[in-house]
């Protein structure tokens, strides 16, 4: 469940993001700093999730060993 709501925190922060600009040109730039505060705090929900996710699934975000380094002893001996 934490990996949708991350997916979905993430392109609503995008959508936030794009529209900052836009917002401030054609509306006003109070628009724009209101769309920024939306997208940092979709962002920061999205790092919640992550975090979440992070801590009841660790062996999904294990980094996976490299088997280069034995191999680079042998070549040396």
């Amino acid at each position: 469940m934490y990996l949708k709501l991350q997916i979905i925190f993430t392109i609503l922060s995008a959508i936030f993001v794009a529209g900052v600009f836009p917002l401030g040109i054609l509306i006003d730039w109070n628009a724009a700093i209101v769309s920024a505060l939306a997208a940092f705090l979709f962002f920061s929900l999205m790092y919640v999730c992550k975090q979440k996710n992070k801590s009841l699934h660790p062996e999904d975000y294990e980094e996976p060993e490299s088997s280069e380094a034995p191999d680079e002893e042998k070549k040396d001996e």
